[in-house]
């Protein structure tokens, strides 16, 4: 995989972090509980960045 094509995945797994933050932020404002939605997309991100840091660790 070339760096340019993990720039794009890593600035998703980002993107999909902080949206999940927000929503989870909204619907514990306006419901009063967080949701699995929110829940999964800060695990998703969370896990794809630790997964390729890990990859990247065993590569060189």
């Amino acid at each position: 995989m070339s760096k340019t094509e993990f720039g794009w995945k890593k600035g998703g797994a980002y993107a999909l972090m902080v949206l999940g933050m927000l929503l989870m932020l909204y619907m514990i404002i306006y419901e009063d509980e967080p949701g699995g939605i929110p829940l999964i997309m800060i695990l998703l991100g969370s896990a794809y960045l630790i997964l390729r840091r890990f990859q990247h660790d065993e590569a060189n």
